[in-house]
């Protein structure tokens, strides 16, 4: 598995252009102004939440509260992220995480790419994993942990589902735009 700042995939090496019969199979402003709305429903949505739990969320004093948002979000930035984007890359490669397999962060964003061939299924099951997987393991901890725990784990799956939002329109915009036998090499896909 590589680090790279700014990587991209590499098209030119692998011969991917639309003049090799490929092409991109999605619209960056179509998405970006549909995640941008969905962005904003989730924000009203844990307004709404957090107005209606203010009691449970304040039980602990707000000086836990605040705390409690602290340790969530550093453990989101140095766990949940890189775990998040490492579980993007298992489909494509299992635990064998090659040098087809990269995390970057450009444009202000971290995230996951395979820099190698690929079917719709494997890139939807990319798509969906981190969330199903992290969302199990911290689901458990909302149930059974005294409050002030719960608090930290609520904002920890509150920082989840903002941070999965986009894998998640992404499974439902791949479905409707990639055929089921198209291979996928990035953002260009060859129907054969």
């Amino acid at each position: 598995m590589l680090f790279k700042k700014n990587a991209d995939y590499s098209y030119s090496k692998n011969n991917i252009s639309e003049d090799t019969g490929w092409k991109v199979w999605y619209d960056w402003d179509v998405v970006k102004k549909h995640t941008k709305t969905i962005n904003i429903i989730l924000t009203v949505i844990l307004v709404i939440c957090s107005f209606t739990l203010r009691k449970f969320l304040i039980s602990n004093g707000i000086l836990n509260l605040i705390l409690s948002l602290i340790l969530a979000l550093l453990v989101w930035l140095f766990i949940v992220i890189p775990v998040h984007e490492i579980l993007h890359l298992v489909p494509y490669v299992g635990l064998n995480l090659n040098d087809k397999c990269v995390v970057t962060i450009s444009k202000g964003a971290v995230s996951a790419l395979y820099d190698g061939k690929t079917k719709r299924k494997t890139f939807l099951i990319s798509l969906i994993l981190p969330v199903l997987i992290l969302s199990l393991v911290i689901t458990p901890f909302l149930f059974f942990l005294s409050s002030l725990f719960r608090i930290f784990f609520f904002f920890l799956m509150i920082l989840n589902v903002f941070g999965s939002y986009t894998d998640v329109y992404m499974v439902f915009y791949s479905i409707f735009n990639i055929n089921k036998t198209d291979i996928m090499f990035g953002r260009y896909i060859y129907s054969s």
